[in-house]
């Protein structure tokens, strides 16, 4: 695996991570429309390269650089997971606890 610069590695790392965290938010924000299929393959597509990335950063072995790549992976799959809207089961639990 060709050596790549701190400076560089750093950048390239941040590029690959924003695009993670904004696929998943479009992911999230265009459910239900007719652009979800497009923004969930745009978000596997960036799912992947940020776990290859993060892997590679790994195997660079510069510092704690992978660890962002790791927490970018984390938020990632909440949001794609997480379910964001109160249902009704929920809202009747909470009404009884009071």
């Amino acid at each position: 695996m060709p050596h790549v610069e701190d400076s560089s590695l750093f950048w390239i790392l941040t590029v690959i991570q924003s695009c993670g965290l904004v696929s998943a938010w479009l992911t999230r924000r265009h459910a239900g429309s007719r652009q979800q299929s497009a923004c969930e393959l745009l978000f596997l597509a960036c799912l992947i390269l940020v776990g290859i990335s993060t892997l590679a950063a790994m195997l660079q072995g510069h510092g704690a650089f992978w660890i962002f790549g790791g927490a970018t992976l984390g938020v990632m799959v909440l949001m794609a997971v997480w379910d964001f809207k109160p249902s009704a089961s929920t809202s009747a639990s909470h009404a009884r606890l009071y």
